[in-house]
């Protein structure tokens, strides 16, 4: 897997917090104090359970099967991948967000279409 070392940055919602969610704009910058990176580890490690759940969702939609290699990403799972951030959960920092981001360059450095 490329690009394990490139940082995911929280971000901070400057304005339109609640618009959003109605459909109009907001307006967002990164904050650098907390981030997460893709890392592997022997460990248990909790969020990987997340990852093997996401994992299963994709498996189980038939019509991805032959547009993302999720092989190649249950084996990464397997050899240990994980999310590791400091962005706390709760303050809306974009824990969440991080972690999409995060996944969707995974697929694309995998060399996979979406």
């Amino acid at each position: 897997m490329t690009n394990i070392s490139k940082r995911y940055y929280a971000k901070l919602l400057l304005f339109g917090e609640y618009t959003v969610t109605l459909g109009s704009g907001a307006l967002s910058i990164p904050y650098t104090k907390y981030s997460g990176s893709w890392s592997y580890s022997k460990k248990t490690i909790p969020s990987r359970d997340g990852l093997l759940k996401l994992y299963n969702y994709l498996a189980s939609q038939h019509h991805l099967s032959n547009e993302i290699q999720l092989e190649e990403f249950k084996n990464n799972i397997q050899k240990g991948l994980y999310f590791d951030s400091d962005i706390p959960l709760g303050y809306g920092l974009g824990s969440s967000g991080a972690l999409v981001a995060a996944f969707l360059i995974h697929i694309v450095s995998l060399n996979l279409t979406i």
